[in-house]
């Protein structure tokens, strides 16, 4: 929350005024993004601080950086900025279409902020990425990036629930949520780390993730196959004293060929009915949940234990489209330079993270409630 400081405006917006010209540019001024190439830039220093908000693109006394986006239409596209002290400065983020609509915009009290947008080829060229040294020390620079949705995690198939049918905004007493986790080609030790990181996104929901494992040796990387493999072991049923039934599994695994998928539940909400409470999802392994470095950010950091949580996540009720791209960032993330601010259930798994969005929160609770074996 910024407090009113109207002094401190009218102050710095004559000294904006000014001394506009002596602020730095961003370099380089413009570049592409697409899913081979990510960006970097960087931009000031800012002389003087501007809270009264910038006039255009042309405005001197703000940063412009103009992005090109090779991806097909609808992709997302994530940006970013931070500084060397964020606690310390505080910068504005926006992102225009070439005819000045604002698409998206950040405007969080620190130096460091992101976003995302839909690249749409409707608006015809560039966008502009406007950054604003709202309240900045003098002298103060800041790094950018940008990248698109690498790929989905899934594709969501609905048992029948196109509207959710739990919804609770209750966060006790705790329940219970008993996995069986059928461990192909993962360590148990390997799959105790990344279920203790899924385990995090249900806490704030009041919702204990417990997990036994059992090793199995699957002879497909079919996500489809998969699932049916775990339900032949039982049956076709999940076992007793166990809601969710999810396979993780070391094998780069698809779907009629196609290997961008990186998880599949059986269907949204399928915890409901013990013939469809099954899941699988990928390990990445060590190395890669570690992330990817992208100029001062990080992405894709705790990549396997994302993936499980959101197919576990639509076993429960929750769904792709009410997930979001403001509630994704914790304090910790914004301390350790994490670049997108999406939710769990975002579909792209470069830009989802750990915590669940508000709505989803409520509807994997009411189904906890509702169909978690007391």
């Amino acid at each position: 929350m910024r407090f009113n400081r109207t002094p401190i405006v009218l102050c710095c917006a004559l000294f904006a005024i000014l001394f506009a010209g002596l602020a730095g540019a961003a370099e380089p001024s413009s570049a592409t993004v697409s899913k081979k190439q990510d960006v970097t830039w960087t931009g000031g220093p800012f002389v003087v601080p501007n809270p009264a908000g910038c006039v255009n693109d042309l405005d001197p006394s703000c940063d412009h950086f103009f992005l090109e986006v090779d991806a097909r239409n609808g992709t997302a596209v994530a940006v970013a900025i931070t500084t060397e002290d964020p606690a310390a400065n505080d910068f504005d983020l926006a992102v225009y279409a070439y005819d000045g609509t604002l698409l998206a915009n950040s405007t969080t009290a620190t130096g460091s902020e992101s976003l995302v947008f839909e690249h749409l080829e409707s608006y015809g060229g560039p966008y502009e990425v406007r950054v604003q040294p709202w309240l900045v020390t003098p002298g103060t620079s800041y790094e950018g990036a940008a990248m698109v949705s690498k790929g989905d995690i899934d594709f969501a198939t609905e048992c029948l629930q196109p509207v959710p049918d739990s919804f609770s905004l209750l966060v006790s007493p705790a329940i219970d949520l008993d996995t069986l986790v059928l461990l192909d080609g993962v360590e148990r030790a390997r799959a105790n780390d990344v279920m203790t990181q899924a385990a995090s996104s249900y806490l704030p929901l009041g919702v204990n993730l417990k997990w036994k494992f059992r090793t199995v040796d699957f002879p497909t990387d079919n996500a489809n196959d998969l699932i049916q493999l775990a339900k032949d072991m039982f049956g076709g049923s999940r076992p007793k004293n166990t809601d969710i039934v999810y396979v993780m599994t070391t094998k780069d695994i698809q779907i009629d060929d196609d290997n961008s998928v990186a998880g599949l539940a059986d269907c949204i909400g399928g915890v409901a009915w013990p013939t469809t409470a099954f899941a699988v999802g990928e390990d990445f392994g060590v190395e890669e949940d570690a992330g990817r470095e992208l100029g001062p950010f990080v992405h894709t950091t705790n990549g396997s234990a994302i993936v499980v949580a959101h197919e576990l996540g639509h076993l429960m009720g929750a769904h792709h489209h009410y997930g979001n791209c403001v509630q994704g960032l914790s304090a910790e993330d914004v301390q350790n330079s994490e670049i997108t601010p999406c939710t769990l259930m975002f579909n792209a798994v470069n830009f989802a993270s750990l915590p669940f969005g508000t709505i989803n929160t409520a509807i994997s609770r009411g189904h906890a409630e509702n169909y978690a074996i007391p």
